[in-house]
């Protein structure tokens, strides 16, 4: 709910600000998301400085530093983003928070990221081979990825349950790949097939 809500006041905000620059895209926006009469009669936007958050602000910032330097290891070792690392260990000037970790996680899908010390920058150590790769999720994630992109070619909603024939899959991501990409049942075939359900 939390995204909904900030999505559309970002996207009321712009429209308000970009009015004077494109009034009929915003004027279009605008009436679409709030039904008011027009974006030409609402008021400039203020800033809102009980909304900004400086600290988060400043761990943000940390917080991609961290991201880079883990994209750099994977690629220095060529391994795609789409494989997760199971676990990797970081040093720097700041131990990241949980929440924004979270992010930094999903981000360049590390599983365990773990914080051991002070460094004046931001350095990433673990094993970079198959042993600490994730192999199966990121089979997974392909997986998902080209049914959403077939699911896409047939044109069916977004919350239309399909059918997928694939050779093989990882089982123990099974209700993952049914979840993410809305299948309704998963059957062995020789060929990769997509059909309504």
């Amino acid at each position: 709910n939390n995204f909904y809500t900030t999505t559309h006041m970002v996207l009321t905000t712009l429209c308000r600000a970009i009015a004077p620059i494109t009034p009929f895209v915003s004027e279009s926006m605008f009436r679409n998301l709030t039904g008011s009469q027009s974006v030409h009669l609402e008021l400039w936007p203020e800033i809102n400085e009980g909304v900004i958050d400086d600290k988060l602000e400043i761990e943000m910032g940390l917080a991609q530093q961290l991201a880079s330097v883990i994209s750099s290891l994977r690629k220095e070792s060529s391994v795609k983003v789409k494989i997760p690392f199971r676990k990797l260990s970081y040093s720097g000037p700041l131990e990241i928070s949980e929440a924004v970790m979270d992010v930094v996680k999903k981000e360049v899908n590390v599983e365990v990221l773990n914080y051991i010390g002070e460094a004046d920058s931001y350095l990433v150590s673990g094993s970079t081979d198959a042993s600490n790769q994730n192999i199966a999720a990121g089979e997974a994630r392909d997986i998902i990825r080209t049914i959403q992109q077939k699911r896409k070619e047939l044109g069916t909603t977004l919350s239309q349950l399909v059918k997928v024939s694939l050779p093989s899959w990882p089982k123990d991501y099974e209700d993952e790949i049914k979840r993410k990409a809305l299948v309704s049942e998963l059957a062995i075939s020789s060929e990769f097939s997509v059909e309504v359900s």
